[in-house]
């Protein structure tokens, strides 16, 4: 993949000779693998690495469910590709409807409790991965 310099891109150069790329407003159209080559006249040196989102994490598990409340667990993602998970965001869905929910937004853990569901509803659960 090639990157082609634009306003997202920053391009350093230090004394020692060490050169950095910043790619700014990444997208998920931007995932990949990235090479860097730098050449000069005693040869060439390369590096690669990754930019994209984290593998899902498993499908959560009910653990126990108490009144409107719920307790879901799920795994982690089994390969991390890209950084270090950050936290996941648990979002629901009434079946029946055609919008999901974030039910809680930031969870740093893999376990979680969603309360005030609607009783006699069938819901759906799924659980993403973030990273920074």
């Amino acid at each position: 993949m090639s990157v082609v310099p634009d306003h997202r891109t920053i391009t350093a150069y230090r004394e020692d000779g060490v050169v950095t790329l910043q790619i700014s407003q990444v997208t998920a159209a931007d995932s990949g693998e990235y090479t860097c080559v730098a050449n000069s006249d005693i040869g060439g040196v390369g590096d690669t690495h990754s930019i994209g989102r984290p593998d899902p994490p498993s499908k959560p598990d009910m653990k126990t469910q108490v009144g409107t409340s719920v307790h879901r667990e799920w795994r982690p993602p089994f390969i991390v590709s890209c950084r270090q998970i950050q936290g996941y965001t648990k979002e629901f869905n009434e079946v029946g409807l055609d919008y999901w929910q974030a039910g809680i937004p930031y969870v740093p853990n893999t376990s979680q409790v969603i309360g005030d569901l609607s009783t006699g509803a069938i819901y759906q659960f799924r659980v993403r991965a973030n990273h920074n």
